[in-house]
């Protein structure tokens, strides 16, 4: 189970978690110490990954949000079109208002 605590951190960070802290209260019970180290290592990848994810997914969505906004008058989606850069030509003549 330490094992699986430890391979589990690093493919999905709860199986880290989970298994991490079922193995150190079997341990707390009276189990031989044999892979304590590695249901520790897998417990605290679990949650340094875990925090990891949740950080990578604030970031996402506060990107999403300042960079595609919400709304705008655009037509609802969310994009404004960037206007035109180059000048507009004057005429070459006037017309008479006559």
């Amino acid at each position: 189970m330490a094992i699986i605590a430890f391979v589990g951190a690093f493919v999905i960070p709860v199986v880290g978690i989970v298994c991490g802290h079922i193995t150190l209260a079997e341990y707390r019970r009276g189990l031989p110490e044999r892979g304590r180290e590695y249901a520790l290592a897998g417990l605290i990848l679990g949650y340094i990954f875990t925090a990891l994810w949740v950080a990578l997914i604030v970031v996402w969505i506060v990107f999403a949000f300042t960079h595609f906004g919400h709304g705008g008058g655009s037509g609802g989606s969310g994009y404004d079109f960037p206007q035109r850069r180059f000048p507009v030509p004057s005429p070459r003549f006037t017309p008479n208002s006559n």
